[in-house]
């Protein structure tokens, strides 16, 4: 079986979010990079934009902060920690740590998809998916799935956490790289899946 290999992560915020005070400025003095990014992405289809933190993106909207990476190196809760930690007074009500691995594995080759139909009623059956979730502790949940294509399967894991004070989800977000391991945990021990 074909090692599974980190794809991407990353780190949501939700709640209510004045996005006009994440100027280049704002973004050196809170500690999120450390000079300011030179490029900036406008959304025409939404309110919102997104900055390069060099190894990530900030995506900045209303009603969500985002940090994502594809390097398994950068730690996108740190990131959004220092955010909620600047501003502690923004309604936020959820955060949430996302982790995605991909691999080349055959088709049936992992027993808990090989149990489900390739085809139903003569329609073949494009991609197989199950999934899990854990209750961790109050207001603390974990997720893990596996989606099946024909040529790629990959692999998640998703920890939320809810809540309404900044500092206690700026904690969880802290949390990340712990929430990453013990997601990838689950992933190996639930289908004794390796990964590289």
């Amino acid at each position: 079986m074909n090692p599974f290999v980190f794809d991407s992560a990353n780190a949501v915020a939700i709640g209510t979010f004045n996005i006009h005070i994440f100027t280049p400025p704002w973004i050196v003095r809170c500690g999120v990079a450390k000079k300011e990014p030179g490029n900036i992405e406008f959304a025409l289809a939404r309110p919102g934009f997104r900055v390069n933190l060099g190894g990530a993106w900030l995506t900045l909207e209303p009603h969500r902060i985002e940090v994502s990476t594809h390097d398994s190196d950068f730690n996108c809760g740190n990131v959004l920690a220092k955010i909620l930690r600047t501003l502690p007074e923004t309604p936020v009500f959820a955060m949430g740590a996302n982790v995605g691995y991909q691999s080349t594995i055959a088709e049936g080759s992992i027993p808990p998809l090989r149990k489900l139909p390739s085809d139903v009623g003569g329609k073949k059956v494009a991609k197989r998916t199950i999934g899990l979730k854990f209750e961790v502790g109050e207001g603390i949940s974990q997720t893990i799935g596996l989606e099946q294509f024909d040529r790629m399967t990959k692999a998640t894991g998703n920890r939320e956490v809810l809540g309404t004070d900044a500092r206690m989800l700026a904690d969880a977000a802290e949390y990340f790289p712990n929430a990453v391991l013990e997601l990838r945990t689950l992933l190996e021990e639930a289908w004794t899946l390796e990964f590289k």
